[in-house]
């Protein structure tokens, strides 16, 4: 997930486990665990809206951007462990 978000792809996704906590609402359409037929509903929605799949593929990027870059991660390691 966190690489399509990267990649600056929406993602479709089954809601389970912390899945929320990472990709935000305006990234991704949620599907109930098991639920192909929503799944498949889904991608065909974004496939027929271009506009949609960009704005959705925007924020999916851009909060990886905030949250996920290896700079900011490892600086905060690095505050924790007490390195200069």
């Amino acid at each position: 997930i966190l690489e399509a978000m990267a990649c600056g792809v929406p993602v479709i996704t089954s809601e389970v486990g912390g899945v929320r906590d990472y990709v935000p609402e305006g990234a991704g359409i949620f599907c109930s665990p098991g639920d192909a037929k929503a799944h498949a509903a889904a991608a065909v929605s974004l496939l027929g809206s271009g506009e949609i799949a960009r704005s959705m593929g925007h924020e999916a990027r851009a909060h990886c951007q905030a949250f996920f870059r290896w700079g900011p991660i490892a600086a905060r390691v690095a505050e924790i462990l007490g390195s200069p």
